[in-house]
């Protein structure tokens, strides 16, 4: 943990200056507080899902102003840059894309799917919210997250008993075992407890772990790999990573401030 605490700390601590530099590059009509800033590149690979997050406190986390036109346009959905969210109520995606289509009278705006007339003023992607990135061209995008680091001491959030998509919502990188993800449903093998999903981007394939209770196995409410099961997991979430989690029953996950501002 004092490892994953001095990264972040290294990471997010210095980016004061470099974020006010360069935040006028991709979010010029952005107003940033006094408070520590930091900013974080997302790299969204060609052709291909990204499983993102904003690991920040962003001052407008709308489409329209924090992705902005870093991503690529196109006239319709199908041939332009996508961001995705996940609809935890009604277990849907909502589907976003990057039009240019001047005859529609829409320049470099994030439009939804289902109406794509109009830019979008309500696609939020806030600290805590985890989303896809689908892209068409051919080369990695690098996709700038920026805003103040969170400051909160802990951060509470209701876990529905379904699937739901999250981010870590604090500005560092974590472990999954020091997440506080305690009150999650253990059981003694994967089909019967709750999951947490990761995707790893440069195989596009899926990571998964569960909480797992297991007396005879030693393993009692220890997050572990479903390929590793006989381990507490190690691995560490990115500021930058969003995930899964699968519930069985609703929780209240209680995340707590990995740093210190002082």
């Amino acid at each position: 943990m004092r490892n994953v605490r001095r990264h972040a700390e290294k990471i997010f601590m210095v980016l004061f200056a470099a974020a006010l530099l360069a935040a006028p590059a991709f979010a010029q009509d952005a107003v940033y507080s006094l408070n520590v800033v930091g900013f974080q590149k997302v790299a969204a690979k060609p052709t291909a899902l990204t499983l993102a997050g904003n690991p920040f406190e962003s001052p407008d986390p709308e489409l329209n102003s924090l992705i902005s036109t870093q991503l690529t346009a196109g006239g319709s959905y199908s041939v332009a840059d996508k961001i995705i969210k996940w609809d935890s109520d009604s277990q849907a995606y909502v589907k976003y894309y990057l039009r240019n289509n001047a005859r529609a009278g829409v320049i470099n705006k994030w439009v939804a799917e289902l109406d794509e007339g109009t830019p979008t003023t309500n696609a939020f992607l806030n600290n805590d919210d985890g989303f896809w990135i689908q892209t068409i061209a051919g080369t990695t995008q690098q996709v700038v997250m920026v805003g103040d680091v969170v400051n909160d001491s802990e951060i509470t959030k209701s876990i529905p008993a379904a699937l739901s998509m999250h981010s870590y919502p604090f500005s560092a990188p974590i472990a999954i075992k020091d997440m506080n993800l305690t009150n999650a449903t253990a059981g003694g093998s994967y089909s019967i407890s709750d999951r947490l999903i990761i995707w790893d981007a440069a195989q596009q394939q899926y990571v998964k772990y569960y909480f797992r209770n297991n007396a005879r196995a030693g393993i009692i409410n220890k997050w572990v790999a479903e390929l590793n099961e006989g381990v507490e997991t190690t691995n560490v979430i990115n500021p930058n990573d969003g995930f899964w989690i699968q519930a069985l029953s609703q929780f209240q996950w209680v995340a707590k401030r990995p740093y210190t501002l002082d």
